[in-house]
């Protein structure tokens, strides 16, 4: 089983390290296991961030256009 640490998961994903870990700390993604004292993503890690954070782009572009169609309805 392949593991990845938080700087190879953040450019797996194209994001900030310091991005992944304020996920982590908001409690938007649960804390993976450690191994030494450091986190260690598995496979279905990456595949439950990846999957957030599609959910969360596709809700960002709702309320977007949400809020166009409102502006030009008023």
């Amino acid at each position: 089983m392949s593991f990845y640490s938080t700087g190879e998961l953040s450019k797996i994903l194209g994001m900030s390290r310091w991005s992944l870990i304020y996920l982590l700390e908001t409690g938007k993604i649960k804390e993976p296991m450690r191994i030494g004292g450091k986190r260690v993503f598995a496979k279905n890690d990456l595949e439950a961030i990846q999957q957030l954070l599609k959910e969360r782009n596709n809700h960002e572009f709702d309320i977007r256009r949400n809020e166009t169609a409102d502006a030009t309805t008023n």
